[in-house]
């Protein structure tokens, strides 16, 4: 952004003239993306790593907390929610519904990656708790 330096720009602007690997269309590609719950994007291979991190700076400190934020949303929701102390995939699957959808304005929630992967990783181990 403007006045911030280098090393808080992200996606475009950081990556400049580069050329990167990372595509949201590739379904491989998509498929070695990993978060944790504290907002961090990688990838398990190391060309599209080096996009992750380097080229396009994707974890940043104000992207870092941002996905964390949404995720934290998402876990107070669920919270409120809850019956018995214990989430029921009942209530991780209406979750995936509503980040799988858009908002009023026909646009996904942001950062719903993190939120619908953690989700499904959680729906997937059926613990039901983060």
């Amino acid at each position: 952004g403007f006045g911030t330096g280098h090393d808080h720009d992200t996606c475009d602007t950081h990556r400049g003239n580069k050329r990167i690997k990372v595509t949201p269309l590739d379904e491989y590609i998509v498929g070695t993306i990993r978060y944790d719950h504290k907002g961090f994007i990688a990838s398990s291979d190391d060309s599209i790593q080096i996009d992750i991190q380097e080229t396009l700076n994707l974890n940043e400190e104000s992207l870092v907390a941002n996905r964390k934020s949404a995720w934290d949303a998402c876990v107070a929701s669920m919270l409120r929610n809850q019956e018995r102390g214990k989430w029921s995939t009942v209530l991780i699957d209406k979750q995936i519904r509503h980040y799988e959808g858009t908002n009023a304005n026909g646009y996904r929630y942001p950062y719903s990656g993190i939120v619908l992967y953690l989700l499904k990783k959680m729906r997937k181990s059926k613990q039901g708790q983060p």
